[in-house]
């Protein structure tokens, strides 16, 4: 996202804006925000991009960079703000700690958030960044790469073990054959049991589908001992 942001920049301090769709719309393409505020809480958190919903994007797009900039900024107790549609959020200084600690999860740094504010039709992002290369930077970088590591282990852990729904979609689909839909559900019945009929959706069945359908789980489920 910053990449493709307009900037302009001084010897600290940075601005990049850029008119267009906004964060949530980009956001939206991959992972469901109600809210702008929403959305922009997922475009700061590690490995979460508009291009695509793979936890940890892609070699050319990893969710990384607002991330790392804005933990950067937290760490450095340096400004930071983002501003996108109707809602803004800001980095607050913290205490001085002898020890880092660094967050995923943007909400968990302190920090303010405003929603209903006059409408920006895209970006705007307003930091002060200390760009100092120096051994203290170098061990910050990897901290901040470790802790992007772990957030995507993390969030791909929790989406596989609560899987969204499945549908199965029978939509220009006259007829089917008792022996496919039982290959197509089969497996599945058996490896997860009844649960599994809680997370697929049957949709645009005619009656005679649905009358398969039911057959097909019915001696599943007789054959499970259900």
């Amino acid at each position: 996202m910053i990449a493709a942001l307009g900037f302009t920049v001084d010897p600290k301090n940075i601005l990049c804006k850029k008119t267009g769709v906004g964060i949530k719309a980009t956001i939206n393409q991959s992972c469901p925000a109600k809210t702008d505020l929403e959305a922009i809480q997922l475009a700061l958190w590690p490995g979460i991009t508009g291009t695509t919903n793979r936890e940890g994007g892609t070699e050319q797009n990893a969710g990384a960079g607002l991330f790392f900039i804005k933990t950067i900024a937290s760490v450095n107790r340096d400004f930071f703000v983002i501003y996108s549609g109707n809602s803004l959020y800001k980095l607050l200084k913290k205490p001085f700690e002898l020890r880092r600690r660094l967050n995923a999860d943007p909400f968990q740094d302190r920090h303010s958030k405003e929603e209903n504010l006059p409408l920006w039709q895209g970006t705007v992002i307003g930091m002060d960044i200390t760009l100092d290369q120096t051994e203290e930077i170098s061990l910050l970088l990897d901290a901040i790469r470790e802790t992007y590591s772990v957030a995507v282990q993390e969030r791909k852990r929790a989406r596989y073990k609560n899987p969204r729904e499945v549908i199965l979609d029978f939509e220009h689909v006259d007829a089917a054959t008792q022996s496919f839909i039982h290959a197509l559900i089969s497996d599945i019945l058996r490896k997860y049991g009844n649960n599994a009929l809680d997370r697929i959706a049957f949709k645009s069945c005619n009656d005679t589908i649905k009358k398969i359908i039911n057959i097909v789980v019915d001696y599943m489920q007789e054959g499970m001992g259900n």
